[in-house]
């Protein structure tokens, strides 16, 4: 009878260790179908992001290309305003809010030959060096930047 016995239990343990298997097995099935699917959705954001980076990459790459054509365009309107500019026989020059000399054409310049403090910069150094004796009855006329209609003559 202990054979009898020994069998039923070890058939016994059997089927409950094949039910474990089973539940097991479907655990896993359910597992890996979830990790599939993450997988799936996971490929297709990457799959987005990359379609994303490409157009920002190809929108960049416009941008830049704008800019350089921009660029471009804005250097030789600056050539042709500073040599239209430089044909205007009589003296011509443009001061920034400072007061400094931003561009002067040739005409005005050739009325400053031998001053070297006439250059881009402070226009200060320009009224102060007619202020010594040596140019005392030279006479230049000072804009104010706040008002063009306000003039002081120095000398």
């Amino acid at each position: 009878m202990s054979n009898k016995i020994n069998l039923a239990n070890e058939r016994r343990a059997r089927l409950a260790a094949e039910r474990i298997l089973q539940i097991k097995q479907a655990e896993l099935y359910s597992v890996n179908c979830n990790l599939s699917q993450r997988t799936k959705d996971l490929n297709q954001e990457i799959d987005q992001t990359r379609a994303k980076i490409n157009n920002v990459l190809d929108e960049n790459l416009r941008v830049k290309t704008d800019l350089s054509a921009a660029n471009q365009r804005i250097r030789i309107a600056e050539r042709r305003l500073h040599h239209s500019l430089n044909t205007i026989r009589d003296g011509f020059a443009v001061f920034d809010s400072d007061s400094k000399l931003v561009f002067a054409n040739a005409a005005y310049l050739s009325i400053f030959d031998n001053l070297e403090e006439v250059r881009e910069g402070p226009m200060l150094e320009l009224a102060s060096s007619f202020s010594s004796p040596v140019h005392q009855n030279r006479h230049i006329v000072k804009i104010s930047p706040t008002s063009s209609s306000s003039f002081s003559a120095v000398s």
